[in-house]
């Protein structure tokens, strides 16, 4: 689940806040992950009674469908505030995932989007690098970083930073602000595509030069590929060692080390990075 953080309000003004939430259900149901498009606060009333109902609950995928569509009616009523929402959920080892608009509920295949991103451009993204094939995680979050990121470039009303949750096979969420960092990667990435792509129709290139863009374009994908890995598969303290904190509401992801903190060594993990800076030990 991939969202941008702007929130444009009715009279025209924008504020940027986290538009991805999570509930956790029983131990052996896993958790719920949802993403909105519409004012923020018809979403918090929706999360809010959701989570009155369903979390640390021992609740079916259908049990979800039924108070999430109870949640939508008495939110919403009879309101068209064009209101949308994505939501993710793995059940009895399948994943699910569910499209609202305003109160109607519909299954979805394999991806989708809502709101001003929901556009010909996000079509035409997504129908060439998704297809109803199962993709590997590692292909399918940059991908989606990268959708979001020609979203906040080319769509009115999208911006701000981006924020991505995983949801695992076992039920636990990685959740990570991404910020703005691959923004610039997605640019770098397209600069030596173009490259690439139009030295086809120059006779003059020599097959030197174009090995020259390919290598440039391997190395920006790597270091993207490679920070993304580190996110993905380290959920472990890098302080103390306490595992998977990746999950907990203040645990925070360190940008330099590229590893996740638990609460408990925020503070000093900060002031070691200070130090190592002072000291000119810091890489």
């Amino acid at each position: 689940m991939c969202a941008d953080t702007q929130v444009t309000h009715p009279n025209g003004d924008k504020s940027y806040e986290c538009k991805i939430s999570t509930i956790q259900l029983s131990e052996n149901r896993g958790t719920l992950v949802l993403s909105y498009a519409g004012i923020p606060d018809d979403e918090k009333a929706v999360v809010e009674r959701l989570r009155n109902k369903i979390a640390g609950q021992d609740k079916t995928f259908d049990d979800v469908r039924t108070d999430l569509q109870d949640a939508l009616n008495k939110v919403l009523g009879r309101s068209r505030r064009n209101h949308q929402m994505l939501c993710g959920y793995w059940d009895s080892d399948k994943f699910r995932l569910l499209k609202t608009s305003d109160r109607v509920i519909s299954p979805v295949d394999c991806w989708d989007c809502v709101g001003w991103g929901d556009s010909a451009l996000t079509k035409y993204l997504g129908a060439i690098f998704l297809s109803g094939d199962i993709l590997p995680l590692l292909r399918a979050v940059p991908i989606c970083i990268y959708l979001i990121a020609q979203a906040k470039k080319y769509v009115g009303w999208c911006g701000g930073d981006t924020d991505i949750a995983v949801l695992n096979p076992n039920g636990e969420v990685t959740e990570l602000p991404l910020g703005t960092k691959y923004d610039a990667a997605c640019a770098m990435v397209e600069r030596w595509l173009n490259g690439i792509l139009t030295s086809a129709t120059e006779p003059s290139v020599t097959a030197e030069s174009i090995n020259e863009l390919i290598m440039a374009l391997r190395n920006v994908m790597n270091q993207q590929i490679g920070d993304i890995t580190a996110f993905l598969r380290t959920s472990d303290c890098v302080g103390c060692g306490k595992k998977s904190v990746s999950t907990e509401p203040a645990a925070k992801f360190c940008s330099i080390c590229k590893r996740w903190v638990c609460s408990s060594c925020v503070i000093e993990h900060g002031k070691a990075h200070i130090a190592d800076k002072a000291t000119g030990s810091f890489q």
